[in-house]
């Protein structure tokens, strides 16, 4: 925290089956936008630029890939506002639910939530 502004925080999720997820987020450590996913698994690994759309990946013990893909940049506001505005748009039009329809939006607070206990109980701890 810095102050009562959330600008950095960390979550382990543990999955079913024995994945485990890691995210991480720092809002004033970069200059420019930053918006990596990195994907790591037993058989190989990926990483995605989303901003650039610069895509890595290779198969376990094996030679780098690269490619490009088209991506779409916010033009205003936030990264992701214009697939977020789009993706309502197309759930009005189809008569359905949005993507982050209210059990995505618990599961979001509740981890939030989690990381602000967790870096309380920690400087408690200090």
């Amino acid at each position: 925290m810095n102050g009562g502004l959330l600008d950095h925080g960390c979550a382990t999720l543990e999955y079913d089956g024995g994945g485990i997820g890691h995210f991480e987020i720092c809002l004033v450590a970069v200059a420019d936008l930053d918006i990596t996913l990195r994907v790591l698994g037993t058989k190989g690994e990926a990483r995605a630029d989303l901003c650039s759309g610069a895509l890595r990946w290779r198969a376990e013990d094996g030679a780098w890939k690269n490619a490009t893909c088209d991506c779409t940049r916010p033009a205003h506001g936030f990264a992701g506002m214009r697939e977020s505005l789009a993706d309502f748009l197309d759930a009005v039009r189809a008569g359905r639910g949005g993507r982050a329809d209210l059990p995505v939006i618990r599961r979001v607070h509740h981890a939030m939530l989690a990381c602000m206990d967790a870096e309380a109980t920690a400087k408690k701890s200090m």
